[in-house]
């Protein structure tokens, strides 16, 4: 049999990325804009991962606060802003 090996060999010569480091006080110091929230109080907007135990209402949480934003509903006395 013949085989044929081939080897890739990295000749860039680009240096490692090098993080910046803040301390406590440059980071509370720092301005932001304040959040917004999809449902007040409990969900601002942003990329969020449900997670928990199995049987625990994930399900029902995520449809009882898209379905009050879906009919323009209120969720327990909160105030959910249409997307």
């Amino acid at each position: 049999m013949n085989e044929n090996k081939t080897t890739s060999t990295n000749t860039s010569t680009t240096a490692p990325k090098v993080f910046d480091i803040i301390d406590g006080n440059t980071l509370m110091a720092q301005e932001y804009e304040p959040l917004q929230f999809a449902v007040e109080r409990i969900l601002p907007y942003g990329l969020f991962i449900l997670a928990g135990s199995g049987k625990i209402g994930k399900s029902w949480l995520s449809l009882d606060t898209s379905f009050p934003e879906t009919y323009n509903y209120e969720l327990v006395n909160i105030n959910v802003e249409p997307a």
